[in-house]
């Protein structure tokens, strides 16, 4: 009964996600890096249904696998315009993003201590490297530039909202908070988010999810 409720919350939830991002879109006037990252955070919550419904389980490896193989056929048949970054059809960012959540869930069921590292891994991708954008679009141009593209205040709010998700992660799986071991995690996010380039969303969530296995 858990898989079967997965499966449908999995879908429920994604039809939500591409419905605020396609509305976020339009309200907005076409593809943006808004709506573009509105979806980036939200789909972190697809992990939240897969570890309650299906932890332990082949299928946090299947659904995650699936829903890479939907995304793929939705950009084959141009109807992701909402993810895309700034119309340009470029759809690199949401496929390793996705790609991130099957390599944490196949991490996980092979190796289940690797639950909360990786979690901490999505959850940096999502609202670490997801606020560093919104942020230095708005702010950036008050502060320094740091990198191409790239300022001190998005890189301070990617260390803000990264080490803040993960004191809640410690919170919710009732674990004690090591705030030097989380900035040291936080930290690394950042840099990965300054240097990434475009391979970031993956490189992140597993560079976190890694060394969160050796911290912890």
């Amino acid at each position: 009964m858990n898989i079967i409720i997965a499966y449908a919350a999995s879908i429920a939830y994604l039809i939500l996600i591409l419905s605020i991002s396609e509305l976020t879109r339009h309200l907005l006037g076409g593809a943006n890096e808004i709506s573009r990252k509105i979806s980036h955070i939200m789909f972190s919550g697809m992990w939240i249904i897969w570890i309650t419904f299906a932890w332990q389980s082949i299928h946090l490896i299947i659904m995650p696998a699936i829903g890479l193989l939907l995304i793929l056929a939705g950009i084959k048949i141009n109807c992701l315009k909402m993810l895309e970054r700034n119309g340009s059809c470029d759809y690199e960012g949401i496929i390793l993003y996705i790609g991130l959540l099957l390599s944490i869930s196949i991490l996980c069921y092979f190796y289940n201590p690797a639950l909360i590292p990786g979690t901490f891994g999505i959850f940096c991708v999502a609202f670490g490297d997801g606020t560093a954008a919104l942020v230095g679009k708005k702010l950036g141009k008050y502060t320094p530039k740091i990198g191409q593209n790239k300022s001190l205040a998005g890189s301070l709010a990617c260390f803000f909202f990264s080490l803040l998700v993960m004191v809640i992660i410690c919170f919710c799986f009732n674990q004690p908070v090591c705030l030097w071991k989380l900035s040291i995690l936080a930290i690394i996010t950042t840099i990965v988010e300054l240097v990434g380039g475009k391979f970031d969303n993956i490189l992140i969530g597993l560079s976190v999810a890694l060394c969160g296995i050796l911290l912890f």
